[in-house]
């Protein structure tokens, strides 16, 4: 059988990664939830730099391309 090769991490690759907020409570219906995940979200890119193409807040959840 073929070796799945989709889950490494190779250079150039496109990565989804998508994430819930616990028990899906809708906080980014709020602007200061989201002002406060795109603040956290800016640091941990300046401390692990990665290329991000897009993002998507939800009320209950994210998505990132990078």
């Amino acid at each position: 059988m073929a070796r799945k090769w989709s889950n490494q991490n190779l250079a150039g690759a496109l990565h989804f990664v998508t994430g819930n907020v616990i028990d899906r409570i809708p906080i980014f219906k709020r602007d200061d939830c989201c002002e406060s995940f795109l603040k956290v979200f800016s640091e941990l890119l300046r401390d692990w730099p990665c290329k991000v193409i897009a993002y998507v807040l939800m009320p209950d959840h994210i998505h990132l391309h990078r």
